[in-house]
């Protein structure tokens, strides 16, 4: 029998080491920051803009605003007597007053349904409706009862003068009576014509 022949094996090589990772490259510090304020980051300003303007509100239509009419003062006169009435529409037209005529309280009433004048001149004697009884109602109705009332008459009588001051009546000024007086009390409770 033959002998085995036994080759000489070589001793184990060692396992091929592992791949060895490259070294990572040296660190190398910051170069120190020059002297000086720090740097700034300055962000857009855009959006800060549009966050600080205020907000803007629509812009609406404004109704038209109606024109206000400044008219003269407007003066009533009650009297039954066409001419009075024309001689004193004449001489309150004359001063710059809106002068309105009625021929006794009934038409006056009428009168004040349409109109609001800033003064009653007032005949007593009238027919229909006489002065005491026009004031009267005028001074029970809640709308126009503040209307100042100018009694002119030639009643001067105290006991009509009495009657008339307690049912309302402004003044009283008895028959004839001088424009310059008239003008004056009626200016006194309308004001003037500009």
């Amino acid at each position: 029998m033959l002998a085995p022949v036994v080759e000489p094996v070589a001793p184990p090589s060692p396992a091929a080491p592992p791949p060895v990772a490259p070294a990572p490259p040296p660190v190398v510090p910051a170069p120190a920051p020059a002297p000086g304020p720090p740097p700034v980051y300055v962000a857009p300003l855009a959006p800060v803009v549009e966050v600080m303007r205020p907000p803007v509100a629509p812009v609406l239509p404004v109704a038209p605003q109606p024109e206000v009419e400044i008219r003269p003062p407007m003066v009533l006169v009650v009297d039954d007597s066409l001419t009075v009435r024309k001689i004193t529409t004449r001489l309150l037209e004359r001063e710059g007053y809106l002068a309105l005529t009625a021929k006794d309280g009934l038409d006056a009433l009428q009168v004040l349904s349409d109109h609001n004048p800033d003064v009653i001149l007032l005949d007593i004697e009238m027919p229909r409706m006489d002065g005491f009884e026009f004031t009267k109602t005028i001074k029970a109705d809640n709308r126009q009862n503040n209307i100042p009332i100018i009694m002119i008459t030639s009643r001067t009588a105290e006991k009509h003068r009495s009657h008339a001051m307690e049912l309302g009546v402004n003044e009283y000024v008895g028959k004839p009576y001088q424009d310059e007086q008239l003008i004056a009390l009626i200016a006194k409770y309308a004001g003037k014509p500009k």
